[in-house]
């Protein structure tokens, strides 16, 4: 029987039998012999790894980026030192006029220099204002007063109002083309009569 066998026995069938035992055997066999030599560099991709099969222990110490995990999950580290102060910056550019504002109360105002001389571009209804002595000065508006307000002006220096009413029986604040329907009096921050410029307002 063997002698008949090994009569019938020819390369071919070696070579057909060792390659079938190769074709049954040889997928368990590369299964435990792969290693990172046998495999293609930059070849594997995300769908080639399990999911959740790597574990702290197959990922370098250090070696991941902040870049590598999604925003929010990594936690904040304590807020570092304020850096210098930088650079002043260059100069802005001009804001756009903002819109006129509303109508003051006042029906008419004026500034009245210390010499008694009316100043047109800060006056509204005023037809004519004098200084007739020291700190006595008389404005006449085009309205009749009701309420009257009047500030020293800030850069006449230290002083005060001492009064500021209608005219009185004494002639002063009288002429002869009319009457000036306010008069005012300003003296120095001690009390007594002296020029100084002011502003006045009535409505």
């Amino acid at each position: 029987m063997l002698s008949r066998v090994r009569s019938r026995m020819t390369f071919a069938n070696v070579v057909s039998v060792i390659a079938l035992f190769v074709a049954l055997g040889g997928s368990s066999y590369a299964a435990l012999t792969v290693t990172g030599k046998n495999v293609k560099n930059s070849s594997l991709t995300g769908k080639d790894i399990k999911n959740s099969s790597l574990t702290t222990s197959d990922v370098k110490n250090r070696s991941l980026l902040a870049a590598d995990f999604k925003s929010g999950q990594l936690p904040a580290g304590p807020q570092g030192a304020q850096g210098a102060q930088g650079p002043k910056g260059d100069k802005g550019d001009k804001g756009d006029q903002g819109a006129t504002g509303d109508a003051g109360s006042a029906v008419a105002y004026a500034h009245i220099a210390a010499d008694g001389t009316l100043d047109p571009a800060r006056s509204k209804n005023v037809r004519a204002s004098s200084k007739f002595t020291t700190g006595l000065y008389c404005v006449d508006f085009t309205v009749t007063p009701k309420n009257v307000v009047a500030t020293i002006d800030a850069f006449s220096g230290q002083g005060q109002i001492v009064q500021h009413t209608d005219p009185d029986s004494s002639g002063q604040c009288f002429t002869a083309s009319g009457v000036y329907n306010v008069q005012v009096r300003t003296s120095d921050s001690a009390g007594t009569s002296s020029d100084r410029a002011f502003d006045i307002a009535v409505n």
